[in-house]
């Protein structure tokens, strides 16, 4: 009679703890570690917060992130933990947070400098007259397009180039040592078009038409995205650039995006081919083609992705003889949010591999040599802090700057914050 009396009172236990309750509380903002002057830190944090009523416990483990102890580059890293009761161990929680390893590296110093006139973009900082001195070409706030020569000390003299073109892109096109500008056309205008002012070594330009913004006469047209590239491998330097197109009757956010590689045929001579025509319902920069030779065939092949309606990137190869696969083509991930690509050989294996960037991505394309792509995790769980847009200190590698810092890039996904200032103006 006593084992039928505890019978009915291990069931109400069992029952109890399989109803149990699990909760499990990472911390609510970033924690910050400090580092060497090495750039180099060690991971140390207060392991989440578990809380539950199973009376036979509970099991926490980290799921991903570098692990407690390590020691690794300075910059942000992912940690999620996993937690679930004994009692009920197929139902699991997680969470996670970011952890910002710094340095101690002493910053750069940096000295703000007021231009006679203020620019309002900086289209690329490089030695306009040969003098072994950096200069900066942008646009005054009137739109003109102009540089200021380095004359040294700090001491700046303003150039005019044009009163007509902006937005320029700077590249020495014809490779006789002097610097030509790919500009868009004209000012203010809904039908903008995108040329080529030739500088004739002596700062006097040329002006040559790729593109008239005119293609569909009864739409507003922009042009951007101007990349520069031996798409043919033919050793003269093409232009690719895309227009989009908006204004369509009935349809106030409907656009159409157009992209297109401008051929040099030598001596300034272009011929235009469109690489891919696409209607979207949401237009934003995500649509720029990213190029490079990502099946090693020797030519430069584009992927891109887009937002709407597709969610997506998708690979264009060049087939050679300036023949393109079609669009859509070979689709390298169907996802949300997407919000630029990274091209980089991020596993240093040789070829180009695609990032994803948008909040919390994890994960990166592997490219296998020949243009196919395995979805891998990134080494050691790490965050990029925004598209590298320029090599700032000439190592080869690109870095970042955003704000009022420029990130060094270490290796391919370690990056350094360099403050320039905490007080500049924000121009």
């Amino acid at each position: 009679m006593k084992a039928l009396f505890l019978y009915p009172i291990l069931l109400f236990l069992c029952f109890q703890n399989l109803h149990a309750t699990i909760e499990l509380t990472c911390p609510a903002e970033d924690i910050e570690i400090q580092g060497n002057p090495n750039n180099m830190a060690t991971m140390i944090w207060t392991p989440p917060m578990v809380e539950t009523d199973c009376t036979d416990g509970f099991q926490l483990q980290q799921v991903r992130g570098p692990e407690l102890g390590t020691e690794v580059f300075i910059g942000r890293y992912y940690i999620e933990y996993e937690a679930f009761e004994v009692c009920n161990p197929d139902e699991k929680v997680t969470c996670g947070f970011i952890i910002e390893a710094t340095s101690t590296r002493p910053q750069d110093q940096f000295i703000q400098q007021e231009f006679p006139e203020e620019l309002s973009s900086i289209s690329k900082v490089i030695d306009i007259n040969n003098d072994g001195a950096l200069d900066i070409v942008g646009s005054l706030n009137n739109g003109n397009l102009v540089w200021y020569e380095n004359e040294g000390e700090n001491n700046w003299t303003l150039h005019l180039i044009s009163t007509e073109y902006s937005n320029a892109t700077v590249v020495d096109l014809d490779e006789d040592g002097d610097q030509d500008y790919i500009v868009s056309f004209p000012k203010n205008s809904s039908h903008e078009g995108l040329g080529i002012l030739i500088n004739d070594n002596n700062q006097n330009y040329s002006f040559k038409l790729i593109y008239d913004g005119f293609e569909f006469s009864f739409l507003e047209s922009s042009v951007g995205n101007v990349q520069i590239l031996d798409v043919d491998n033919d050793g003269l330097l093409d232009i690719q650039f895309n227009a989009v197109f908006e204004g369509f009757t009935g349809c106030s956010n409907c656009f159409e995006s157009r992209h297109y590689v401008a051929f040099h045929d030598g001596n300034f001579n272009y011929s235009r081919k469109t690489i891919v025509e696409k209607d979207y319902f949401r237009y934003t920069d995500n649509g720029k083609l990213n190029g490079g030779d990502f099946d090693s065939d020797g030519d430069i092949d584009f992927v891109f992705s887009y937002v709407d309606p597709d969610d997506d990137i998708r690979l264009i190869r060049n087939n050679g003889n300036r023949v393109f696969g079609s669009y859509p083509n070979e689709a390298i991930d169907a996802t949300d949010d997407i919000n630029r690509i990274v091209i980089s050989d991020l596993d240093e294996d040789g070829d180009l591999d695609i990032y994803g960037n948008r909040t919390n991505v994890l994960n990166y394309f592997s490219n296998d040599g020949a243009g196919n792509f395995i979805l891998k995790a990134v080494p050691n769980e790490r965050t990029l802090p925004g598209i590298p847009n320029l090599d700032y200190d000439n190592d080869g590698r690109m870095d970042l700057v955003r704000g009022f810092s420029w990130y060094e890039n270490l290796s391919n996904l370690d990056f350094f914050e360099h403050v320039i200032s905490d007080d500049l103006d924000d121009h």
